[in-house]
């Protein structure tokens, strides 16, 4: 018996290992390409479908602020008794947000920088939602508060997801849709009542 007759049985074991290794090692990487684009999918389903939640809140965000800060400057110029009421909150609903919501379990698989300002965007909006009810003035609390507990949150939260609207639509394929709101009354207002604050702790001091 030949050397080569030997070592055949050997041979032909280490053969059938390193082919059932080599198969095994790209059934690995095509699967681990599989759960890779699987998971990518996922995260741009999550994204797209709090992008579209959040343009329709942003709107509504936008468009409370204004409102609420065109009828304080009313209420100013003695146009108005009670700016703040019932009838005014129906006219400017803060919606909840039921996809946010239903999505809570699944959004920390989204990129580090889009789960920041989606996050941000959601407890801004919220703290207006939750405010806004509240300039309404009761005879049984002895003080008002400010417009700018809804207007600063409401500004947060308008303005601070535009980047990450942006990365959004790079991320899913979306085409443009995120133009910043206009704020130009809610700003203007914002800024006034931050300055008449100032001046009184100024003289406070």
């Amino acid at each position: 018996m030949t050397a080569v007759q030997t070592w055949q049985p050997v041979i032909g074991y280490l053969l059938g290992i390193v082919t059932v290794l080599v198969a095994a090692l790209v059934g690995f990487r095509l699967n681990r390409a599989r759960d890779e684009h699987l998971r990518l999918q996922e995260v741009k389903s999550i994204a797209a479908a709090l992008y579209a939640e959040i343009i329709m809140l942003r709107v509504q965000a936008a468009k409370m602020a204004n409102v609420v800060a065109k009828r304080f400057v009313q209420h100013g110029m003695g146009r108005r008794d009670r700016p703040f009421d019932e009838h005014l909150f129906e006219m400017i609903p803060m919606p909840s947000a039921p996809i946010y919501e239903g999505l809570s379990s699944q959004i920390g698989k989204l990129p580090a920088h889009l789960l920041l300002g989606i996050v941000q965007f959601y407890s801004a909006y919220e703290d207006a939602r939750y405010w806004l009810p509240r300039l309404e003035e009761k005879e049984e609390r002895p003080f008002t508060y400010s417009v700018l507990t809804v207007l600063h949150p409401a500004l947060d939260a308008v303005e601070g997801i535009q980047d990450t609207l942006i990365s959004i639509e790079a991320l899913v394929g979306i085409s443009p849709n995120s133009e910043l709101p206009d704020l130009k009354q809610a700003k203007e207002v914002a800024e006034w009542e931050e300055e008449q604050w100032a001046e009184i702790r100024e003289q406070g001091d």
